[in-house]
């Protein structure tokens, strides 16, 4: 993505995925974020920590 881009793996060292998100500015990550959050959540069962 021109603007942001995320990457989702799970964590090597502990029970949990690692999300990590970058913007071009703050707005947009948390923007950004939210989405990427709500889907995890909505699709997949996640639990936010």
């Amino acid at each position: 993505f021109a603007d942001w881009w995320f990457n989702i793996r799970p964590s090597n060292t502990e029970p949990y995925l690692r999300f990590i998100c970058e913007a071009r500015t703050d707005e947009l990550l948390s923007s950004k974020v939210s989405e990427v959050e709500e889907l995890l959540v909505t699709k997949f069962g996640a639990v936010r920590s």
